[in-house]
């Protein structure tokens, strides 16, 4: 996923493209994304696309909170962590491992630079067809 936010490095609007494999090209989000970021995590899990982190350019630390894109609903989904969070952050790493976690490492915030690796598990609720996060 890349998008474009509100920077000053970045054009005023916001447009988020989902890469779509089979056809090889970039597919427009919408309804588009529910505020703007940049130096964000892009996480594919099932049909779920999750956004952890990352800086709205307001605030110093980096974003601690988690958006959700469903791509069968083609809606934004905002997801709460439950739990032990890991501090808010932005320019850090994450990839899905051992098919329901997601795996965060480093970045920066308002504490400085992290050398931390944290686990954020996904649980599907079935019945609702949403997610919980841990």
């Amino acid at each position: 996923m890349e998008t474009g936010t509100n920077h000053s490095h970045f054009p005023p609007q916001l447009t988020a493209f989902l890469a779509v494999p089979k056809k090889h090209s970039w597919e427009k989000v919408f309804p588009l994304l529910p505020q703007n970021r940049y130096a964000h995590t892009s996480t594919l899990y099932r049909h779920y696309v999750i956004i952890y982190g990352g800086s709205r350019g307001d605030e110093w630390g980096g974003c601690g909170d988690i958006l959700v894109y469903n791509l069968k609903k083609k809606r934004w989904e905002r997801i709460r962590l439950e739990g032990d969070k890991p501090a808010p952050r932005r320019r850090h790493s994450a990839f899905l491992f051992d098919s329901n976690k997601i795996i965060v490492f480093g970045g920066e915030g308002s504490l400085g630079t992290f050398n931390e690796v944290a686990i954020i598990t996904i649980k599907e609720k079935t019945r609702k067809n949403s997610l919980s996060l841990y």
